[in-house]
């Protein structure tokens, strides 16, 4: 069986959620293995953190053009 996570935006990160999920499966007996995975949104950076050499914080804009903190992630190779 696979159980995919979504985090729980402003509120449990990917992680959390996935860990609890496992937590379920093995309290009812089974196997139950992380693995985060990600569709390219909110927890696409949470879900490549241990290949990740560092993560960085940049200004830019939401949608409004309202001020924020964007994130980005660092490979080993720089990218």
């Amino acid at each position: 069986m696979v159980a995919v996570a979504q985090a729980f935006k402003e509120s449990l990160s990917l992680a959390t959620v996935a860990r609890a999920m496992a937590a379920g499966v093995r309290a009812a007996g089974a196997e139950a293995q992380v693995i985060l995975g990600s569709d390219g949104g909110d927890g696409l950076l949470p879900a490549l953190e241990p290949v990740l050499i560092r993560t960085t914080r940049h200004p830019g804009e939401d949608p409004l053009r309202r001020p924020i903190e964007v994130p980005a992630g660092w490979l080993g190779d720089g990218t």
